[in-house]
């Protein structure tokens, strides 16, 4: 008998599930390292409190590493929230706050949104999905960027590379502008702050706001239905001496033409 093939072993995803029940975190999965899950459950229990994290987390090295972990602990804070679940499985995350209030659902999904911007997330709650899906087929321009500027998109930090953690929004705001009336057009706007080389900031705007009509073309939205302009920082909406005012000015907002 021939002998038998040798079979390269392949690693596996780690996975990861989280459940706050009544204040309590319950944590679940398989990563590939003992430091790992010490790390993570002892980021958990310096938030929660000792004896308010329960832990079902296997060690087996054949699994990959989990690249999101150290961002993830980063959120725990934000995972205090009694019903808030949610489950990885490699770089895929599903998301479930439906059992929060709509600020708190917000919130949270900025967080997820804004600190694993490489994982693909479903289930992201924006303040704008719900007045995207409540428009009615054929909408006017006014509903329609009424709705989209709702919505936030992330890229990664200095470029105009959208985040994975984004395409969910992109894909509904693609809906929503080819079912509105077809005669709209939308002038798709990128902003920055105002830190750093203003002639950065103005072809970074710009390359941005082409990012994001390349997704909405990509996603079936007519070509000529889409402008993309760069503002730089030289429409703020914020106060750019704080934080919480550069990140509200940097940002993409749409405009009828």
């Amino acid at each position: 008998a021939a002998p038998a093939a040798k079979v390269a072993a392949v690693a596996s995803d780690p996975t990861l599930s989280f459940q706050n029940d009544g204040g309590k975190g319950t944590l679940k999965g398989t990563l590939p390292s003992v430091a790992q899950k010490a790390s993570l459950l002892g980021a958990a229990e310096g938030v929660f409190g000792p004896g308010k994290v329960a832990a079902d987390i296997e060690v087996n090295t054949a699994v990959r590493e989990a690249p999101w972990l150290e961002r993830l602990k980063v959120l725990i804070p934000d995972m205090k929230s009694d019903g808030l679940k949610f489950a990885f499985n490699g770089d895929a995350l599903k998301l479930d706050t439906s059992a929060l209030d709509p600020e708190k659902r917000a919130q949270i999904s900025r967080a997820f949104q804004s600190g694993l911007g490489n994982v693909q997330i479903e289930g992201l709650f924006d303040q704008g999905t719900p007045a995207l899906s409540a428009l009615a087929p054929g909408a006017n321009a006014a509903d329609l960027t009424s709705a989209l500027n709702k919505t936030t998109v992330n890229f990664d930090t200095g470029l105009a590379t959208l985040t994975r953690s984004s395409e969910g929004i992109l894909d509904l705001a693609a809906t929503a502008i080819k079912n509105s009336n077809q005669e709209v057009k939308v002038e798709i706007g990128g902003h920055t702050d105002s830190q750093g080389n203003a002639t950065t900031n103005q072809q970074l705007s710009e390359q941005r706001a082409d990012a994001v009509r390349s997704a909405l073309v990509k996603r079936g939205v007519p070509e000529a239905r889409l402008v993309a302009r760069g503002f730089g920082s030289n429409q703020p909406m914020a106060d750019n001496s704080t934080e919480e005012g550069r990140k509200a000015n940097r940002r993409i907002q749409y405009t009828a033409m």
